[in-house]
């Protein structure tokens, strides 16, 4: 903080050892680490790294299943299951919105980012409330 430097918080190296949120691939930052941030001052952001790619490829990181990153979207058809991601993603915004709420911060400007490193899955991640951060690399 007496450095001013601005926190985006990122999931990648839970997401790639775990604790993963249960029947996901997908690691949370807990509750107390946000508030403990946005009570810095300094939280801008919450990064979820490749979401996307853990999503269609979630074999990537866990050994031990099939584990989505957003949990499973298995359905009878695409719209239906771009229903069960977008809510799953809208679950997680709406939780921590909240946590940051009670805790006295403006949730609106700390935002949850979707960094994509495949250009799928969007919409269904825009809906559920995340900003999209396309990936650059070399």
């Amino acid at each position: 903080k007496s450095y001013g430097i601005e926190l985006c918080l990122g999931n990648e190296y839970g997401n790639i050892n775990g604790p993963w949120v249960e029947g996901t691939n997908r690691y949370d930052m807990p509750d107390d680490a946000l508030r403990e941030a946005a009570a810095s001052g300094k939280l801008i952001g919450l990064l979820y790294d490749e979401p996307e790619h853990l999503q269609i490829n979630a074999g990537q990181y866990r050994k031990d299943g099939w584990f989505p990153h957003w949990g499973s979207c298995e359905a009878e058809d695409l719209n239906e299951a771009r229903r069960l991601m977008t809510d799953s993603v809208a679950r997680r915004v709406r939780h921590v919105r909240e946590i940051l709420a009670r805790a006295g911060f403006d949730a609106s400007k700390v935002p949850l980012l979707s960094e994509q490193v495949f250009p799928v899955l969007f919409h269904a991640q825009a809906r559920g409330g995340m900003a999209l951060c396309p990936k650059i690399m070399k």
